[in-house]
């Protein structure tokens, strides 16, 4: 132990050096996803800016004392790091309900990571991007914010199409497509625990876990103990400014033993860290990317007897984002000079009404549930509306004035977006119950789904009527290059699309008990949609297609599983599995072949097609998972194999500026995923997880940029995090802890071409840390995220030669106070 708090000492004063004065300029950037593409050939230069980072100095950075790296069990997936001092040294068991039945993580035949609420609390994970770097296989696509987001497992990844992994809050399925934005991200408040599982879950979750799914678990009503627990957390951000979290949970008990209900509530806001700089180079605003967030949640449980219990449960989030994360790198570290700020709103809804009976034998369980999301969000679209229509201009100038079309794309380009997600799930199910005396498990049941998202982007460039008529000295109607185009109120383009999707399906799995040790599983699901897809498109830029247009398609497939367990001992198995992921295919907006037909004819397409097709996958895995050692090791270990066909992709037609999703090829992804826990002594847990992913494209049949044994996009190629939790007993009632984690993330492709600036994405790290002590029911902790303050571009995406730039989020050092009652 000296010699790790004399490498503590060191580290801390290294940083005190960087927290007040030294600054680092790192490099990463999100990507922004625009629905309609515009060919750009043309665009004026602003002059390149670089200034040194504005740093600020944080007392609370004192607690940096302590780290360097090790090992919390926070993200342990078969433990909680709840242990006290004298709590002995075995690992304790870890129950979940991934197969949609409890029970204990080692008999589920496939790799699942399980983040408990005191893992959540002590690492302070708040969001998916923290998930991704704490638990191994899982990376993500940032879009700068809250509900941008696209989420991956073991290489199966996709900005196309349906999403790739599904997201569940308890059992409802929150997942959405990426046709216009990405990920839903709820706030991770009384949760019990967040649930992890790699590789297709199709089966028992659907088409859209075909890379994996991620569960968010809630705490339960308790229908006999009222409780609750109350916390404030403030904090300041490096080149930000004062965050701060409010959380309250109350359980009441309504009648003892027969009826509760819990609710809670989250308010909070972060900081921004972005400042917004004029294009002459004046400081016009700090902080502008804040973040605030309001969170409800109720739920009730009516114990009607011995056998039939009703859990309702409501669950409410708003989300307000001032501006993305995202800066220009030119400009300089966390700076950016848009011309027109980029603010989202997003509000979450989910209810849900469950019914579970008890037989004999089986229980049987209904989930009726509704998902809604309203995601309105501003976009600047001057690089592809303004001056692209600048560079018409100059094209053909009206009365032969050339040159001046860069008053056009001078003008701010606001792209205004609605997004309205509306989902409906009903599911039956019947699970045999454990008697003691069979050797057969099973559970069967029936799901529909009725998915339907709208979307409406109105495009402006403000002032452009008066601008060109201020400039030419006619109307933009008449012109020759805008001839009997009015714009009126100066949009570019209004549209509006609607995808309804229904979903149809019958699943059941089998398990059969061939000895004590030896068990087989099989499992089916069998599923039908019906997709329809409509647009309306006017103004200028939806040219001459028409006004109005619809398609549907109607997809069906049977996706099994098989797995092998073996208990090699009462603590220890080890398995084997198959199974088959599949995604739907959809519908196309408009292309018009006449604009598009050579841009068709590069890839290998005589006109623009109306639908793309399914993809599917297959993956075979073989794992160990166990405690070992009298319960103080426990170890999670495994290797898979993915062969994944027929990838929805979407394809830019570089010339007509229109873009669509095909099928272009396969890929293939393998690699080993570890997990190891140990607790040498009381109070004391250290731990470690990481992969190697290996993916990439094995054939290619379409002309999109990339070649066979290409890398697939935003797939780091190694994980690995290291944490450790220590406490000890100070005195009576009172213990003190020191915990740690230390996540690293490896390098990976964001673009196929080399002369991408996405292309090499870096490796890079985070070191999260608290201190602080225990007193009978209340919890005060130092802590701090992103520890030495990395500031590498982690994300470089180019938007039509707009280069911006996405990193973590700066050094945030807080202090939280929590208690029980």
């Amino acid at each position: 132990m000296p010699i790790l708090l004399n490498s503590l000492r060191s580290a801390a004063s290294r940083l005190g050096l960087r927290a007040c004065g030294a600054s680092h300029q790192g490099r990463s950037q999100v990507a922004h996803t625009y629905h309609r593409t515009v060919s750009f050939k043309g665009r004026w230069s602003s002059p390149m800016k670089t200034r040194g980072m504005h740093s600020h100095c944080y007392a609370l950075l004192g607690l940096g004392i302590l780290l360097v790296s090790g090992v919390d069990n926070a993200v342990a997936l078969t433990t909680d790091s709840s242990a006290s001092p004298d709590a002995g040294t075995a690992l304790a068991e870890v129950i979940v309900t991934a197969q949609k039945r409890e029970e204990d993580v080692r008999q589920v035949p496939t790799s699942i990571s399980v983040l408990s609420s005191t893992a959540l609390e002590q690492s302070h994970i708040t969001g998916l991007e923290d998930i991704t770097r704490a638990v191994p296989g899982v990376s993500f696509l940032s879009g700068g914010g809250p509900g941008l987001d696209n989420i991956e497992m073991r290489g199966i990844s996709s900005t196309s199409g349906s999403a790739t992994v599904g997201l569940y809050l308890d059992e409802v399925p929150i997942t959405v497509s990426n046709l216009f934005n990405g990920a839903v991200e709820p706030r991770l408040f009384d949760l019990d625990r967040v649930e992890i599982l790699r590789g297709p879950q199709g089966t028992l979750y659907g088409a859209s876990s075909m890379g994996g799914t991620i569960r968010f678990i809630s705490h339960q009503p308790d229908l006999d103990t009222f409780s609750g627990t109350a916390s404030s957390q403030t904090s300041g951000t490096r080149h930000g400014g004062f965050n701060y979290d409010e959380q309250a949970v109350v359980n009441i008990p309504v009648v003892a033993g027969l009826a509760a209900i819990r609710l809670g509530i989250d308010a909070g806001k972060d900081s921004g860290y972005i400042d917004q700089y004029s294009p002459t180079d004046q400081l016009e605003s700090k902080g502008v990317n804040a973040n605030r967030w309001l969170v409800l949640r109720a739920s009730g449980k009516i114990a009607v007897d011995s056998s039939l219990t009703i859990t309702p449960a409501l669950f409410y989030q708003h989300e307000r984002t001032d501006d993305t994360s995202v800066f220009y790198p030119q400009v300089g570290l966390y700076e950016q000079e848009k011309l027109v700020p980029e603010p989202s709103t997003d509000n979450i809804f989910v209810g849900s009404f469950t019914v579970t009976k008890d037989f004999s034998a089986a229980q049987l369980t209904s989930i009726s549930s509704y998902f809604s999301q309203q995601f309105d969000r501003t976009q600047d679209g001057t690089f592809y509306n303004s001056e692209y229509l600048g560079y018409l201009v100059d094209s053909d100038p009206p009365g032969g004035l050339a040159g001046l079309g860069y008053k056009i794309g001078d003008l701010a380009g606001p792209e205004y977006t609605r997004t309205k997600t509306a989902v409906t799930t009903e599911e039956i199910r019947l699970a045999s119950k454990d008697t003691g005396n069979s050797s057969i498990s099973w559970i069967t049941g029936l799901f529909y789904s009725g998915y339907s998202v709208h979307n409406s982007a109105d495009a402006y460039v403000t002032g452009l009527g008066q601008t060109f008529l201020n400039t030419y000295g006619i109307p933009t109607q008449n012109s020759g290059i805008f001839a009997g185009y009015t714009f009126p109120n100066d949009s570019v383009d209004l549209s509006s699309a609607s995808q309804d999707e229904k979903q149809y399906a019958a699943f059941a799995t089998v398990t059969y008990a061939l000895t004590s040790q030896f068990k087989a599983t099989a499992g089916l699901r069998y599923s039908y949609a019906t997709t329809r897809f409509s647009q309306n498109q006017s103004g200028y830029f939806a040219g001459n297609g028409p006004a109005y247009l619809t398609t549907s398609a109607n997809f069906s497939a049977t996706t099994p599983k098989f797995s092998l367990t073996y208990d090699i001992t009462p603590d220890a198995t080890v398995y084997a599995s198959v199974a088959e992921g599949y995604r739907i295919g959809g519908a196309e907006s408009y292309v018009p072949s006449d604009v598009c037909g050579a841009d068709l004819k590069s890839i290998g397409l005589s006109g623009a097609p109306k639908n793309f097709g399914s993809d599917s996958l297959w993956s075979y895995e073989g794992g160990v998972k166990g405690r070992f050692m009298d319960r103080t090791l426990s170890v999670n270990g495994d290797f898979y194999f993915v062969k994944w066909s027929k990838i929805q992709q979407t394809v830019a037609l570089p010339t007509c500026g229109y873009a669509i999703t095909t099928n272009v090829g396969n890929a293939q992804s393998y690699g080993p995923e570890i997990e190891v826990n140990y607790q040498p002594i009381a109070g004391l847990i250290l731990g470690l997880s990481g992969n190697y992913s290996h993916a990439t494209l094995t054939s290619i049949t379409s002309s999109v940029g990339a070649a066979v044994g290409d890398d697939i996009l935003n797939v780091p190629e190694w994980m690995a995090s290291f944490r450790l939790d220590y406490t000890h007993g100070l005195a009576a009632d009172v213990s003190g802890f020191i915990r740690a984690n230390y996540d690293m993330t490896g390098s990976s492709h964001g673009a196929f071409s080399p002369t991408d600036p996405d292309y090499s994405r870096p490796s890079y790290a985070v070191l999260n840390a608290s201190l602080g002590v225990s007193w009978r029911t209340i919890e005060l902790s130092l802590y701090a995220k992103n520890l030495l303050d990395e500031n590498k571009v982690i994300q470089h995406p180019s938007l039509l030669y707009q280069p911006e730039a996405y990193t973590v989020r700066p050094l945030t050092a807080g202090l939280l106070l929590k208690a029980k009652f």
